[in-house]
């Protein structure tokens, strides 16, 4: 079972990205659950069933694609440090 079987497009937050790539060109945009919901009826909709429900957005691939979450934050290093 997949993180994506488990999680529904109304549980993500409104900013946070969706990052959707292509499996033969490689092609990458990000989707925003909020959009995707106002143009859609998809609120029960899970991550493996959005993701079997797009194809690659670069003229003439129509490629099938792969979901990931992505953040906006920036990353911190680790400044613990053993005792």
């Amino acid at each position: 079972m997949s993180w994506k079987e488990n999680l529904q497009l109304s549980d993500l937050a409104c900013d946070q990205p969706i990052e959707v790539t292509c499996r033969v060109c490689g092609h990458g945009r990000h989707e925003w659950p909020e959009q995707l919901l106002k143009e859609n009826d998809w609120h029960y909709l899970y991550l493996d069933e959005l993701e079997a429900k797009f194809t690659c957005a670069r003229k003439g691939c129509h490629g099938t694609v792969r979901l990931s979450l992505t953040t906006l934050q920036d990353t911190q290093a680790f400044v613990g440090g053993m005792a």
